[in-house]
Order: C-alpha cells, then structure tokens, then sequence
C-alpha cells in the first residue's frame, strides 16, 4: 500500500515560550506547560485538568430532555414497570446498556437487554426488534447509543402502545422521532456544553439525574441505591472505544473508570484481561483501544453481542471465564477476516492504478465482503492512504456499507448530500453506515468525491503530523516521564505527546520481530534506543543523522524499566 509522507507541523512558538510559568503551574516542567499552552488549556483549566475530578461533572439537568426522562423512569421505579433497554452492538452500546440494566437490576426494576443481531438486523432501532420486546410485556423502552434517527421506528413503537425514552450522542436529523424524552447533546436545542459524550457517556448522565431523583423523593430506600462509582470502569470502556475526545467530561469520567479497570474489580473485566494477556497489569487508555475494546467489538462484528454484554455483566465466575474465552475466538476469526478484506481491497487499488491519484476519495464495493468488519478495514486504508473511506459489503441487490474520515473532513455531512442514495444512514464527524441499493453504488462514488472536494483543499490530503515540542534528548529522563504522565489519558481529543529532534546520530540500526525497526542514538549524554513498529521498510534508507518524531515512554526488559522513544516518523536531513 502506497503511503504519503507526513508534513511534520511544529508549534508556532520558540522552545523558549514556556520558560515563564502561567499562575499555579510553576512546579511543572516546561515541556509540560508548553503543551498545556499549545492545546488550548488556560491557566485556570490547568489545575482541573491535570488532577480531574467527579466533582467538577456538569450538571445533568443540563441535557435537554433530562428532567422528562427522568420522571418518567421514576414513575416505572415507583410502578414496578417492566422496561427494556436498546442497545447498539459496539462497545459504546454494550457498555451502556451494562451500566442502566445494572443499576435497574440492583433497585428491582424488571429489565429486558435488547441488542440488535449486526448481521441481520443492522443498526438501530427495527420494528421486528419491537415487536419481539412487546410481546415480552414492556411498554417502555429505553434507547442507548442509538434512536436519534429513527423517526419510522418511533412511529410504529408509538403503534405497539410502546413509549421511547431515547438517549444518544449522534447527529440529529431534521426531523425528531416521536419519543417521551430525547437526550442527546448534539440534538437541536439542547445548549449542554459539552458536545463529545459517547453514549455511555449520555446513559450515565441519566443515572446521575435518575438516583439523585429516588433518593429526594425517597421512591427507593436509601440502602438499595446503588454507588455509580462502580460502573465508571465500564463508562471508560465504552468512551475509549468510541474514540470520543478525552477531554472536558470524558476526561474525568475516564480517568476514574481507568482504575477500576486497573483494579479487576469486575468478573468481566477480570477474565477479558486474563485472555488479553493483561492480568494484574494497569490499564490505559491505549490498551483499552487496542486490547480489551477490539475483542468485545469482534462478538458485535460477527453477530454475537449478547454474549460481550453478558461477559460485562455476569456475576459468576465460570460465566465470565468462558464469554472471554468466546470474545477470544470471535477476535482471532475476525483479525483473519479483516487480513483477507485488506489484501483484497489492496488488489483492487494495484488495478485501479494511477488512476488513485487523483482521487480525494474512495468507495469500495464487493460481494463476500463481511459487513460487520468493513468499518475496520475502511479506517485502515483511510489512515494510510489519508483519504475518506467508504467500504460496501454487498449482498444481492443490496449493500451495507461502512465509511471513515479525516480530520479536515465532516464525514457525516459530505455523506449528507447522497442521503437520498441510501436506504438508512447515520454517524458523525468520523464514521458512519449506511444500507444502498447495488444501482446507486456507482453514483454515490461520484457524488461522495464531488462532496469531498468542495469541503477540502489538496492539501488536506497529506497526511499531518503534529509536534507538540522540539526537544534536546539530553533532557529524556525518568522526571520528564513522570510529569509527562500528567496529561494522560492518552487518546481522541489529547493524543500523547510528540517530540521531535533533529540531526541525531545514528549509532547503529536493525530490523527486528519481523518488520520492526530497531535504533541506537547519540543522546549527547549517552545511548537512547528507540522503536519503530512496521517501520522496517526505511531501514535501508537511513543515513548517519536522523530527523526522528516519538513518543518517550517507559518499557519494561528483563524486569527493568527503562527509556524508550517510540517513533512516529523518521526523515532524512537532507
């Protein structure tokens, strides 16, 4: 696959901008405060987000929605209802509809767990989906990480005498669907600050106002109202995985989830990490996103989400033992999966030729193709080759299609002008779905690029990456480290910290693990090495100095801690 070079973008300001301290923040090494500075966090945002705290959550009656929402929920608590709780398959919905069906199962609320098959039913709400919960009694049904779109399925739950409570975090269309209550911070009118919830994120801002609302009117004792603080490790989980922005609430929520995960506390979690070969270690936002999300999105992906919800929420341990040994399996064959896509989505570009160029975008399309793992496959080529992806599994005369985006580009809105091409759809700035009949496929491809070029420039289309210092690896130590440490958790919103520095001597170099490439460097105090995962390929390419971008981390050998830059690009000086 043919891979753009990156455009290295370096802060405005000199290496000197961050020796003079903004209030409070004088004990912070300057590296440290200049990236505060360079991401936009004021001196008095600083403290709140260095050290985050539960405290500082929003408001929840903020949420447009939420006050409806919550009365009608206490009214099923006071009644005894039976409700159901919709969730979507990915990580974001398992967790979300873990976190409300826990918490109604600790106050005696009767709950249905509803997850739509990927493979058969698709995204969303469906009606046969409400037909089969009406004929199990509730009347009410709670939405989480999905409804906003739609308004059909609303109109025929309305029919089944079935009221809606919908919470999600999507984009809203035009139209509202018919619902009791909608709580979404991006719906119209809803002047919530902050935009970047994932769903878990909205469904435990329902809980907040929901036991806040028993206990003042004492509709459940005291006793029996459950300490959300428990949930947080799933809360982390499902907004780590959603790829939301660790920033402002999210910030907070995950920095706490992050530690009960740490802390297996559990069954679930404790045996996903066993098989993830994770046991006892402390978990990061990174792990999560690589390790523990992909294996419990893999049951989703191939038709099995009940049985990731299942591993979340199960109280037995021999249960727990064995949904992670199934979440194992379910990963290997969709790696597998995945690998094969890849290697045919990549053929099909060796045929188009030059003919990829020129393109500001791609649509694939492809019989066999397996629709639950083209998202994956999309996002990776739009990262390599740095351009809005959408990939369609068809099936007959109809397709399922999946599409990932680049920063320059609101997906959702670019796919928004086909909208009348497609037979559902829906998303954000990044990702989003959609079914399209095998007729449009064509049409789509070119009014997807005609759309992407009236919203970018050519050169959105190199691939840019931001350095938030240059740095004199003299100053790498075991303190830097430690109060780099700070800022984490690492992710969508606060990636980790990239330095750069230039003209390093190369001491020695090798490819290692297969495709690895392994370096050896002149620090001018000493020896620093460093580590390119699938950089091999420039091992011959590399002359006596190095212009090197990294993230220093520390790496365990041999039971030893030590320092290790681990590359994000390497270029030549001349």
């Amino acid at each position: 696959m043919l891979r753009k070079p990156r455009r290295w973008i370096l802060p405005e300001t000199d290496n000197q901008s961050a020796t003079t301290p903004f209030p409070g923040s004088e004990e912070l090494h300057p590296l440290v405060r200049r990236i505060l500075e360079g991401r936009g966090i004021s001196s008095e945002q600083a403290p709140g987000f260095l050290n985050p705290s539960l405290s500082d959550l929003i408001e929840p009656l903020g949420l447009k929605g939420m006050q409806v929402a919550v009365e009608r929920l206490e009214q099923a608590v006071v009644e005894r209802q039976p409700l159901a709780i919709y969730g979507d398959y990915d990580v974001d919905g398992l967790t979300s509809t873990a976190i409300l069906s826990e918490f109604f199962r600790e106050i005696d609320v009767p709950v249905l767990n509803y997850i739509p098959n990927r493979l058969r039913e698709g995204y969303g709400l469906n009606s046969q989906a409400l037909d089969t919960i009406a004929a199990q009694g509730p009347r009410l049904v709670v939405t989480v990480d999905c409804g906003t779109a739609a308004v059909a399925e609303a109109e025929y739950a309305h029919s089944l005498g079935i009221e809606l409570i919908i919470t999600d975090h999507h984009k809203a269309g035009d139209t509202p669907p018919r619902c009791v209550a909608m709580v979404n911070p991006n719906q119209p009118g809803c002047t919530f600050p902050d935009k970047g919830l994932a769903g878990v994120g909205v469904a435990f801002y329902l809980l907040i106002a929901l036991r806040r609302r028993l206990r003042e009117t004492n509709a459940v004792p005291e006793e029996r109202i459950p300490d959300l603080k428990s949930l947080l490790d799933l809360v982390a989980l499902g907004t780590v995985a959603d790829i939301a922005p660790l920033k402002g609430q999210n910030r907070i929520l995950v920095s706490k989830g992050l530690k009960l995960l740490s802390e297996e506390s559990r069954l679930g979690i404790r045996a996903l990490k066993k098989v993830a070969g994770m046991t006892g270690q402390r978990v990061s936002a990174g792990s999560v996103g690589f390790r523990l999300g992909p294996r419990i999105n893999a049951a989703g992906r191939l038709g099995m989400a009940e049985f990731a919800l299942k591993l979340l929420t199960t109280r037995n341990a021999l249960e727990a033992s064995e949904m992670a040994d199934l979440l194992e399996r379910e990963n290997r064959t969709r790696q597998q999966i995945e690998r094969e896509m890849y290697d045919q989505a990549s053929r099909m570009l060796r045929d188009m030729g030059d003919d990829v160029s020129g393109l500001y975008s791609l649509v694939l399309a492809s019989d066999g193709w397996h629709q639950g793992v083209v998202g994956i496959v999309a996002s990776k080529l739009s990262e390599e080759l740095h351009l809005p992806v959408a990939m369609i599994s068809l099936k007959g005369a109809i397709g399922r299609g999946s599409a990932r985006g680049i920063q320059q580009l609101d997906l959702y809105d670019a796919l928004s002008d086909s909208r009348e091409l497609f037979e559902d759809f829906g998303g954000h700035k990044y990702a989003a779905g959609f079914s399209i009949k095998l007729d449009n496929v064509q049409q789509l491809r070119e009014n997807f690029e005609q759309s992407v070029r009236s919203r970018i420039q050519p050169d959105d289309l190199m691939p840019q990456l931001k350095i938030d210092s240059e740095i004199d690896p003299q100053i790498i130590n075991d303190q830097l480290l430690n109060e780099l440490s700070a800022l984490a958790p690492f992710g969508a919103g606060n990636p980790e910290p990239v330095f750069a520095a230039f003209n390093i001597k190369l001491i020695n170099s090798k490819v290692v693990g297969g495709d690895h490439l392994k370096l050896w460097l002149d620090s001018g105090k000493g020896t620093l090495e460093a580590i390119g995962f699938n950089m091999g390929r420039l091992h011959d390419q590399l002359s006596d100095r190095v212009h090197l971008a990294f993230c220093p981390r520390f790496d365990m050998f041999g039971g030893r801690r030590k320092i290790t830059l681990h590359l994000r690009d390497v270029k030549l000086p001349d």
